[in-house]
């Protein structure tokens, strides 16, 4: 509109340089500039700006739409679910509102428990949360139903929640992030059938693709694995090699593992030696690297230097082949439970260092026997609270809290398991004393996790320190305000 244009540039000059003139308007406008120009009650910027706001108005009016009558736009498919209440929705509104990843993730585990999808007026913005909040996009897109699937076709960067296709469709045709979540979930709904899309596109991906591919097989890796990851060890492509061992060092049967085992056997020994005035023995656990080894394990993931004055090199070697061969297998080599094992170790100062490394393995092998003597150890071991049940695991967590308090609170806000009224009040006894590491984002972060029951208690919860209190104060209104949404949530799918 060359009028509009006008405007603009006497905007720019100033009207004292260049006035609108009748010959550069429309009809219509010309008549509105006389009407204007006539009303000798205004001076001429006055006259200017009620040109500029009819000139304006007149504008958007007249404005069509662009037409392609090419590019024809498919109906939105009719939804299979029911929308969510009205409650729901609002309080949906309200957690997008606060950009609250914790209690979006939580709105969406129960709009998907009860097979319900998110209103559609809120479907850009829930989307728009999706590019930000990578690990929710999968949640977001159930929530979004067939109409969250249609919108991303007329937004690029809504293009993880497609709106038609099953899991085989998209590993053919997907981004390689979509092919990778195919593949992870994959992995869990039947992990042969992900190993044997993995295998029948494997000679067209590219070597970073190769690697960053394998890793989803570390969900659900079992034998049936093996003989593929074996034969990738030979792959030209130094990536790919490293990806397989990796893997290969978490099945037991493996040739890597196997490998682990028969040095290993040589490097930590149970011998006797006699006690004082030598009239009896005693067995002594010795760890010490052989002078002649199988060093091809070194091409397989044991680093042979480490930077740490609490290891020399040699022990260093001795703990990863500790933690990379099953425990289960120390029992028989020993001929003793894991208990009398970990009590041979504490004899020695020295090979107590190697503790750790026996609670990695259990971990990494999932021996819940080993977990549970491990427990009893004075020291934190992170690895085998998996292997744990959640009331051995609030007593272990409980145990070394004060110690560890930092420790604990980074292995608590991990899961997605809410916490205890007990813990949740062990944590905050510690955060409040530290309000500036602790402050009001890390509450909006894990949320999820605080039980209601604690709303009620926070005012038991003083700082030491007279200057922090006033700061814990206002956090714990946070905290407050934050559970109330928390509840809202919660029952509004009741």
């Amino acid at each position: 509109m060359q009028s509009w244009n006008n405007i603009i540039a006497t905007a720019m000059l100033g009207i004292d340089k260049k006035q609108p003139e009748r010959d550069e308007l429309s009809e219509d406008l010309a008549a509105i500039l006389t009407t204007i120009g006539d009303n000798a009650t205004i001076d001429k910027e006055e006259q200017f700006l009620q040109l500029t706001a009819a000139v304006s108005n007149y504008r958007q009016c007249g404005v069509v739409p662009l037409h392609k009558s090419e590019l024809p736009i498919d109906i939105a498919p009719a939804e299979e679910l029911p929308y969510c209440n009205n409650a729901s929705a609002q309080i949906l509104k309200t957690i997008l509102d606060e950009d609250n990843k914790s209690l979006l993730k939580l709105w969406l585990q129960l709009c998907t428990q009860k097979q319900q999808i998110a209103p559609s007026v809120l479907l850009p913005q829930l989307l728009d949360k999706a590019i930000k909040y990578k690990s929710l996009r999968q949640e977001i897109q159930q929530c979004a139903g067939n109409r969250g699937g249609w919108l991303s076709n007329f937004n690029k960067d809504w293009t993880f929640a497609p709106a038609t296709g099953n899991d085989e469709e998209l590993w053919q045709t997907g981004t390689a992030d979509q092919r990778k979540d195919v593949l992870l979930r994959m992995r869990v709904i039947d992990p042969a059938q992900a190993h044997e899309w993995l295998q029948a596109t494997w000679s067209k991906e590219s070597a970073n693709t190769k690697a960053d591919l394998l890793t989803a097989l570390a969900v659900n890796l079992s034998d049936a694995d093996l003989d593929w990851l074996e034969s990738l060890t030979t792959d030209k492509s130094q990536k790919v090699k490293d990806a397989a061992y990796t893997l290969l060092a978490n099945i037991p049967s493996s040739s890597v593992v196997q490998r682990y085992w028969q040095v290993a056997q040589q490097a930590v020994t149970l011998k006797k030696e006699k006690k004082m005035l030598g009239l009896s023995f005693k067995m002594v656990l010795q760890a010490a690297l052989p002078a002649t080894y199988d060093d091809t394990i070194h091409k397989t993931g044991i680093e042979k230097t480490i930077n740490n004055k609490s290891f020399t090199n040699e022990e260093w070697i001795v703990y990863q082949l500790i933690s990379s061969v099953p425990p289960q297998l120390w029992e028989v080599y020993f001929n003793e439970p894991p208990e009398k094992i970990l009590e041979l170790l504490t004899q020695d100062k020295n090979n107590e260092k190697y503790i750790p490394a026996f609670a990695v393995a259990t971990g990494r092998f999932m021996n819940t026997a080993w977990a549970q003597q491990l427990s009893k150890d004075e020291s934190f071991h992170s690895d085998i609270l998996l292997l744990l049940s959640a009331a051995e695991k609030e007593k272990y967590l409980l145990a070394h809290i004060d110690r560890l308090s930092d420790t604990i609170i980074d292995q608590l806000t991990t899961g997605d398991n809410e916490w205890s009224k007990e813990i949740a009040m062990a944590v905050f006894k510690r955060t409040a004393n530290a309000p500036y590491q602790y402050n009001r984002s890390f509450y909006s972060q894990y949320i999820h996790l605080v039980p209601l029951s604690i709303a009620g208690e926070l005012e038991k919860i003083v700082p030491k320190e007279e200057y922090q209190r006033s700061t814990w104060n206002n956090t714990s209104d946070h905290i407050v305000r934050l559970l109330s949404l928390k509840e809202q949530t919660i029952q509004s799918f009741k």
